[in-house]
């Protein structure tokens, strides 16, 4: 497991499906795994990946599995809620 290149993989994710917003780590999130910040202009969104999830998947199949959860529209739709990602899905 690289888990450099897994969170790489996230951050790609994101910056695909949020052209021209801000994809940053989300510092003071108070959750274990990946947590990052989608900032588009006044609106935020946040999503965290769990181990699991990261631990389960190769780099390569990060963002396919993402796209497979819905997680984009799942952050869209939530505006500034949380969207956890583990290995059996999203909680919303």
């Amino acid at each position: 497991m690289n888990p450099v290149e897994k969170k790489e993989a996230v951050y790609a994710y994101l910056r695909e499906e949020f052209p021209g917003c801000e994809v940053t780590e989300w510092a003071d999130s108070g959750y274990s795994g990946v947590a990052i910040e989608i900032r588009c202009g006044d609106k935020a969104h946040y999503a965290v990946i769990a181990e699991d999830f990261l631990v389960g998947h190769r780099a390569s199949e990060i963002g396919p599995a993402l796209d497979e959860f819905l997680l984009s529209e799942h952050l869209r739709e939530l505006g500034a809620t949380p969207v956890l990602v583990t290995a059996s899905g999203l909680s919303l």
